[in-house]
């Protein structure tokens, strides 16, 4: 199984420590990001009481949009993650625009498909889904946590699930930034009769990592 993931450069993701400037510095503005291929989620992000929006969104240059003879379309622009701070008046003022963040599309055959959630308690999740349609039976779905503390958003957590759709044979990974601790569990989500195993252990204390320092998945 871990074969696939090293196929396709992924695995269990730390965040290094040297920044990408991953802060776009041109701001699209919200009705452009919605006028592409996106997906959104709406929450209060820095406790103000007031709802703010957060939105993964893909370009539609056509430089880099492929179509084969059938006519499918494969998008390889670089997708962009925003935040917007929700006013009073219901409007939202730009944040950040993050524009090597959020990975993009490898080739014909993989592709990534980024989804966006702010939970009620605030915290950014951002997840994605990696599948390949040739080369490899692996399924894996990352989801990266961040809390918004003393003036950014952090990495508080992460999970990975792995799958290989020909043997159900799957690998899930749960690591907590906050208490420490991850969590390592083995399964078959197609033969009941395998008992899962779990374990759990600790990791070292490091200092948390900011969004934006490097791309998702490297």
């Amino acid at each position: 199984m871990r074969h696939f993931l090293f196929t396709i450069q992924l695995g269990l993701l730390f965040f290094g420590s040297t920044a990408l400037h991953a802060q776009n510095s041109t701001k699209y503005s919200l009705d452009t990001l919605r006028s592409w291929d996106c997906t959104e989620a709406a929450g209060d992000l820095n406790k103000d009481g007031i709802g703010d929006l957060a939105i993964i969104a893909i370009p539609r240059d056509e430089a880099h949009i492929k179509r084969n003879e059938a006519g499918y379309e494969y998008n390889f622009n670089q997708p962009l993650l925003a935040i917007f701070w929700g006013k009073k008046d219901g409007t939202f003022v730009c944040w950040k625009q993050y524009d090597n963040v959020v990975p993009a599309r490898e080739d014909e055959y993989h592709s990534v498909n980024p989804s966006i959630e702010i939970t009620p308690q605030g915290v950014l999740r951002i997840s994605l889904e990696h599948f390949s349609s040739a080369g490899s039976w692996g399924n894996l779905n990352e989801t990266f946590v961040f809390r918004y503390q003393q003036g950014d958003f952090y990495l508080i957590g992460q999970d990975e699930d792995s799958m290989m759709r020909n043997t159900g044979e799957g690998e899930y990974t749960s690591i907590n930034y906050l208490t420490l601790k991850k969590q390592y569990r083995t399964y078959n989500a197609f033969n009941s009769k395998v008992k899962p195993r779990e374990k759990w252990s600790r990791i070292p204390k490091k200092p948390l990592k900011r969004l934006g320092t490097q791309k998702l998945g490297e």
